[in-house]
């Protein structure tokens, strides 16, 4: 024998006797149920109320809601694009600025002109003698991005991976001039306009990050770090400091920074590349490491 659903019934009668107790045990208890069901008050049906607010129906104040919920939110990022305040020399006289320029005024031959080009960048940071040269002869936006060449240690260890990000060129536009900081950190005005008026230029000059030719400078950068674990005692090994240096290696062990060691490399500041002061920006190899205090 077979259910509707296609299954076998049990064949045993032992089976069949377990399913009729069951089965009379559950007529018991729906019948106890219903009995006690009629003795319950039936429940009145539940009705619908509209509450218009504002006097609108509900499909209406459905509608506004949306677009209120659609237009808000438009509206804030487009006030967040299209507003802003550009931190210009304008909010005070050009020579109380001494982060631009020294106390110039008058006629003095110092006296920035309009379209002189102005270049913001560390130390560490520095522009190619052609890229100054394009800027001086040739139209460029308001806020240019020098990409650079990033070594490590000295100009024998490259890394491997993106150009340096900095420094970053303007042009004096009088009290339209941006501020350092705006055009560094990339902020002032709104998103729109900082967009448009941005541009890229690649391999424009080096970036030789932590070029040091003392240990002493090394352990200074590292007290200086926000980050405290950079500071801890076994990275302030002398010793550990000399071999990351002399091998190119990240002195934090670092996974994202690598670096290639680049034999007879002449890619460098002239400065540096035709004087035998700069030795240790050249070459790090040795017990040394082209550090004056060590071993």
């Amino acid at each position: 024998l077979k259910r509707p659903n296609g299954k076998l019934y049990p064949s045993n009668i032992g089976t069949w006797v377990s399913c009729l107790m069951r089965l009379r045990r559950a007529s018991q208890l729906c019948q106890s149920d219903q009995h006690i069901l009629k003795l319950l008050p039936s429940a009145p049906a539940p009705t619908r109320m509209t509450i218009p607010l504002w006097g609108l129906p509900s499909k209406q104040l459905y509608r506004v809601l949306v677009g209120l919920a659609v237009f808000v939110p438009i509206a804030f990022v487009l006030s967040r694009l299209f507003s802003g305040s550009e931190d210009l020399l304008a909010t005070g006289a050009l020579h109380d600025s001494p982060q631009v320029f020294p106390r110039l005024v008058g006629t003095d031959a110092r006296a920035p002109r309009l379209g002189d080009v102005m270049v913001v960048a560390d130390m560490d940071e520095i522009p190619r003698p052609e890229t100054l040269r394009v800027l001086r002869a040739c139209s460029f936006p308001r806020r240019l991005t020098l990409y650079t060449r990033f070594f490590y240690y000295s100009f024998q260890f490259r890394s491997i991976g993106p150009e340096w990000h900095h420094p970053q060129a303007t042009y004096y536009d009088g009290q339209r001039t941006l501020t350092p900081n705006s055009l560094r950190g990339g902020g002032g005005g709104n998103f729109v306009s900082r967009w448009l008026e941005s541009g890229k230029l690649a391999d424009s000059g080096w970036h030789c990050s932590s070029c040091f030719d003392t240990v002493e400078l090394y352990l200074n950068k590292m007290a200086s770090f926000s980050h405290k674990w950079m500071n801890g005692d076994r990275f302030r090994d002398r010793d550990r400091i000399a071999d990351a240096v002399r091998e190119g290696v990240d002195i934090w062990g670092r996974k994202g920074n690598k670096f290639e060691r680049l034999q007879n490399n002449s890619d460098m500041p002239p400065l540096i590349r035709d004087d035998d002061r700069f030795m240790y920006l050249k070459d790090r190899s040795g017990k040394s490491a082209g550090m004056k205090d060590y071993p």
